[in-house]
């Protein structure tokens, strides 16, 4: 399209969206209405109508009867259909082999002597920590968990040895005696049988193995809410100190080995773990990080195939309902981030294994950072969507249906004056007065967003189907690599190899082919949104005294939203096949890699934010979130303690200490810890009593202890849901393990052939829930307690029964049904005496939940003031920095540090800084998500608990964050002469706006973390503000003369005359986008703001709403 520049047009308000919502809000009330003989119109234009992709109305015909198999799918649940995936099932039975040759080796008798009577250990810690993962991770696993043992048994060792310190001998020597003098030359099967019944019991003793365990349960239980990811080492650690501790009291001699047929079958278990990962379908990370590269992958091109669907939404479709196209993108794009969290713990430890194959750890490092990109550009395709929905919830409020008897020709709703209309929550006379110009203007013209879709629609297919072929073809190249390590040289070597030339070619054409489409929309497609507007720009046309143009640029703005991230998301999936493209180039046939790296060999264990494979054992603590985190040292650096100054004496010095250390006694995690220690006292006394000493260990009372151990969590809704899901688990388990022993064996003492059998046959689906059922990362942590407690009182019914039937013991508790009722009964007993000492005092999630999003929002008003600062900043140092999208995408995942907020830095330099601090406020808003589902557990003992709002407020976070990152990105792309040309013309940076929007971020995060209530004189609307002062702002001065060597363009921009070139231009579009990111993060805010009057309460102003309704009527030359 060719259009001729107009240098007499005077410049429009650029910012002026006119929106409440970021973009332009559609006034017609039906997309039925589009026709052009129901509105007066003058400009006679042809009617628009969608290509061929329109979609296709239901017809009333019988639907198409699906499969029986295809029914069910579509009802299972999404883990249960993991199954279908090769990659999985070879995982399942590598798992479900190794939990079964553990259950095996307890069989036969000679095996049996040697692990013991805890031989049942080894399939337990088959199920913990399955043999799901890369041998080097399982390595690293399981010498955390065996170091976790270790510190157990050697606490519980130095425990033993103060013990035998401080006892009686005098008293031990007595009670022998005494026992020979009864028993005779029968005394040592005797004292086999006294010591268990506590007749060598010693005060002074088991005061010292109860201080020794009261420290250790105190201490393991503190250092699980630390650090989840350290949840089963230490989980092992408290139960080899619960074993030495309960039974050493008994024994009147050290007995240091004790606990020889724990780690003997813990042994077993990784043996047995090892020999499966090498020889069953072996794994490696590298093979695994590209399986999980092509997840993200196919996700992003599901969403970009989607939008598709998006540009042709029927009115009534632009929802945000549960099942909505909306929804299920929204699910989509937020599983990203944790799929990159994933992504990167992975990468971490790439260059510390053996691999064979095309890529090694480097080149898998340089795919990370332009994946990780592609992902959060794509994610920004949710602002389209969102901006639609925005129009629909504000269309049809500033009209009225016409009254009966109306002719048809007027079928139309009619504008209610301003003063005769009822104001809707949030909205204002001024926002209403806007959007009646903007709507008028666009009714008159037919200029909506329904008439400008089918162009977007049309000009974006070239680009958005070569984007979908590049996905494919990236897709197709990673899944041939990392299927084809072996194929070439074992079998059709050459066909492989040439196919490998083929995968390079395909990924080389696919990039030429987004690169030419890429170009033809830069050069020529995107100039077609122009076409309804080039009358209007290339004539002269008048502005109001406020900078208003006489016609609407919503529309127009909110295309280049849609336009913008499209291109962005090209440019990443550019940069990604490049590099891609690159490596195939450069390894031309599959090799051996070395390890290199291992520095990093624990770094990743106790990072905080990486994904470890300990996270796949028992439910671990929900993260802290509130009151310590990473974000607060920003503000500490200016905070003040209003009640003393800093000591400064040594006096002082202690009294400030003491002061620390009596806050820390209140923190929930000490708490916490203190409960531990109480409930650990509680349960173990029973069995260092001498009444009770013996009906405590014949019934195994120890592992009543150990289940009230792992019952207690922080808060009472985590207990709750855990004691629900253990109870359920422990019922189901005792029942699955009974069955599991009869079908084995029987009534008989036990068959191996048919235990093992029997064995096999349970397993698997106990294996399979525990490997792909409900995680505690989708907020289910019932679930998880649940198939926990099930795979646990299941093996300890068959263990017991087995070993108490074929190795000689002081007591035989039975087996089958016997064992299964009384290991209920422990569960039972430990869960009580949780619950009990979750009442001393009750911990709500509610309140963290509360705090922790006021520190989300809080860490977002940093992020917004850190890209405000960067703009506002001198841009003279910026002119000469290029802004490619090469560049771009190679330094996002950098980490730096500095105060980017009070010492603006360069593009470079900030870049990597925004993305990392919004990458961990993502993962916060995440984690944040799981709590508010947890929290319900609480119930509404006190009222009603909120839950909605609270969940609504977490989606608003999530969406304020995909604006933030929408105007970042807007900011890199944005020329630098533009951004300084544009200062004065953008409304969002006017620096009494800006006043206003910080001081409602401060006023209602320091609301939610303490509660108080919000005055009703704070601004409603910060978009009203918006209009307020960029109206009252002056438009007629010139801006700043620009030197002559930069473009007639950007002096255009500065001297005000813009025209079809300008709006032309790619930088006017990444302008727009940015624009409508900053305006849609406003919308959120005051959503916010209303969701937390709601929830902490208004203070009114007597008189105050009336008078701001009559004075903006005034001001507005309504009638009042």
């Amino acid at each position: 399209m060719s259009v001729e520049k107009n240098p007499t047009v005077k410049a429009p308000d650029l910012s002026d969206s006119r929106s409440e919502d970021g973009g332009p809000v559609p006034a017609s009330p039906r997309r039925s209405s589009l026709s052009s003989s129901h509105r007066p119109s003058t400009t006679e234009k042809p009617t628009i109508k969608r290509s061929g992709t329109s979609k296709s109305k239901k017809s009333g015909g019988t639907p198409e009867q699906k499969p029986l198999w295809a029914r069910l799918e579509a009802k299972l649940p999404t883990w249960c259909l993991k199954i279908k995936d090769r990659r999985q099932q070879k995982v399942l039975f590598r798992c479900w082999f190794a939990s079964w040759v553990c259950v095996v080796l307890i069989l036969p008798n000679r095996n049996l002597k040697v692990m013991g009577n805890a031989g049942f250990f080894a399939g337990i810690a088959s199920l913990m920590m399955p043999a799901n993962m890369p041998i080097q991770t399982f390595l690293m696993a399981m010498t955390i968990l065996v170091f976790g043992c270790c510190l157990g048994w050697a606490w519980g060792c130095a425990a033993m040895a103060a013990a035998w310190r401080a006892r009686d001998k005098a008293l031990y020597q007595r009670t022998l005696q005494q026992l020979a003098g009864q028993y005779g030359s029968n005394l040592q099967s005797a004292i086999q049988l006294r010591i268990f019944h506590g007749d060598f019991l010693d005060t002074r003793s088991t005061v010292v193995f109860g201080v020794f365990l009261g420290f250790a349960s105190f201490i393991l239980g503190y250092v699980r809410t630390l650090n989840p990811k350290l949840a089963l080492p230490t989980i092992f650690a408290t139960i080899f100190v619960d074993v030495i501790c309960s039974y050493g009291p008994l024994i009147p001699t050290p007995q240091y080995t004790i606990l020889n047929t724990f780690v003997i079958s813990t042994s077993y278990y990784v043996a047995v773990g090892i020999f499966c990962i090498a020889l069953i379908f072996p794994q490696t990370l590298n093979h695994q990080w590209l399986g999980d590269a092509n997840a993200i992958l196919t996700t992003v091109k599901e969403l970009v195939e989607a939008q598709d669907q998006v540009l042709e939404l029927e009115s009534d479709e632009m929802n945000r309902d549960e099942g909505s196209l909306y929804s299920t993108l929204r699910a989509k794009a937020g599983g990203l981030v944790a799929s990159l969290e994933a992504l990167s713990g992975k990468t971490k430890m790439l260059k510390m294994e053996f691999s064979y194959g095309q890529l090694g750890a480097d080149d898998l490092e340089d795919l990370e950072p332009p994946l990780t990109l592609l992902a959060l550009r794509t994610r920004g395709l949710m602002s389209f969507i969102t901006l639609l929905i925005q129009h629909v919830e504000t269309r049809g409020k500033d009209k009225t249906p016409a009254p009966p008897g109306t002719p048809a020709e007027a079928l139309d709703s009619k504008v209610i004056p301003l003063h005769a209309r009822k104001i809707a929550v949030g909205d204002t006379f001024r926002l209403m007065h806007v959007r009646d110009i903007d709507s008028r203007w666009e009714d008159e013209h037919q200029l909506r967003v329904e008439e400008l879709m089918p162009i977007l629609e049309s000009a974006t297919a070239n680009l958005r189907k070569a984007t979908l072929d590049g996905m494919k073809t990236a897709i197709s190249a990673l899944t041939f690599i990392n299927t084809q390590r072996w194929k070439r040289h074992l079998i059709g070597g050459r066909r492989v190899l040439e196919q490998m030339k083929e995968e390079e070619r395909d990924v080389g054409n696919a990039l030429q082919v987004l690169e030419d489409a890429l170009k033809d929309y830069n050069d020529n497609a995107r100039m077609t949104l122009l076409e309804p507007y080039h009358e209007f720009l290339a004539s002269p046309f008048e502005v109001d005294q406020h900078g208003r143009p006489p016609f609407s640029l919503r529309p127009l703005f909110v295309c280049f939203v849609f336009q913008s991230n499209l291109i962005w998301t090209a440019e990443a999936l550019l940069s990604l096949l490049r590099i891609l493209n690159a490596a195939q180039k450069k390894r031309t046939q599959a090799q051996l890699w070395f390890p290199k790296g291992m520095d990093r060999l624990f770094q990743s264990w106790f990072s905080e934010g990486d994904v470890s494979p300990l996270d796949e054992g028992l439910p671990p603590v929900v993260p802290f979130q509130t009151d310590k985190v990473e974000d607060d040292a920003f503000e500490n650096k200016y905070k003040k303690d209003p009640d003393s100054l800093p000591p400064a004496n040594v006096f002082q010095k202690i009294g400030d200490s003491i002061h620390r250390v009596h806050g820390w006694l209140a923190e929930p995690r000490t708490i916490f810890a203190f409960k531990v220690l109480i409930v650990t006292i509680a349960l173990w006394l029973p069995q260092v009593l001498k009444r009770s000493a013996w009906f405590t260990y014949s019934q195994r009372g120890l592992w009543g202890l150990i289940m009230g151990q792992l019952t207690l969590a922080v808060y009472m809704s985590d207990q709750l849901s855990a004691v629900v899901g253990r109870l359920v688990g422990t019922v189901a388990g005792g029942l699955v393990g009974a069955a599991w022993w009869y079908v084995g064996n029987g009534r008989g003492q036990g068959n191996p052939y048919g235990a093992a059998a029997s064995s096999a046959l349970f397993l698997l689906p106990i294996v399979f829930y525990r490997l792909f059922g409900p995680s505690v990362m989708e907020g289910i942590m019932s679930g998880v307690t649940c198939v926990a407690s099930l795979l646990l009182i299941a093996l300890l019914v068959v263990g017991f029964s087995w070993i108490d039937t074929h190795l000689p013991s002081v007591v035989n508790p039975g087996a089958g049904w016997s064992v299964a009722w009384k290991r209920v009964v422990l569960v039972l007993v430990g869960t009580a005496a949780a619950l009990i000492m979750m009442m001393l005092p009750p911990q709500s999630l509610r309140h963290d939940v509360r705090r922790s999003n006021a520190s989300n929002i809080r860490a977002i008003a940093r992020l917004y003031s850190m890209l405000l600062s960067t703009w506002l900043s001198d841009m003279e140092t910026e002119v000469n920095e290029e802004d490619s999208s090469s560049s771009s995408s190679s330094s996002d995942d950098d980490s730096a540090d500095g105060d980017s907020v009070n010492n603006p830095l360069p593009y470079a330099k900030w870049r990597p800084i925004f993305h990392h601090r919004m990458m961990e406020v993502a993962t916060r808003v995440q984690q944040l998500s799981i709590q508010t589902e947890t929290a319900k557990w609480e119930g509404s003992i006190r009222g009603k608990w909120p839950h909605k709002k609270y969940e609504r407020l977490v989606e608003i976070q999530a969406a304020m964050l995909n604006n933030l990152a929408q105007l970042s990105t807007s900011l890199v792309k944005l020329d630098p002469r533009w951004r300084r040309a544009l200062l004065h013309r953008t409304a969002f940076l006017n620096p009494n706006l800006i006043t206003d929007v910080m001081a409602v971020f401060g006023i209602v995060t320091m609301s939610l973390d303490t509660g108080e209530a919000i005055h009703e004189v704070l601004p409603k609307s910060l978009l009203d503000r918006v209009f307020y002062h960029h109206s009252l702002a002056p438009h007629n001065q010139h801006s700043i003369e620009i030197g002559s060597e930069e473009s007639s363009t950007i002096g255009d921009v500065h001297r005000h005359a813009l025209n079809v070139d300008t709006f032309g231009q790619n930088e006017f579009a990444v302008y727009a986008t940015g624009c409508a990111g900053a305006y849609q993060l406003l919308i959120g805010l005051d959503e916010v703001h209303r969701i937390i009057k709601e929830l902490c309460g208004e203070i009114p102003l007597q008189g105050f709403e009336s008078w701001r309704k009559e004075f903006e009527l005034r001001q507005l030359g309504q009638r009042v």
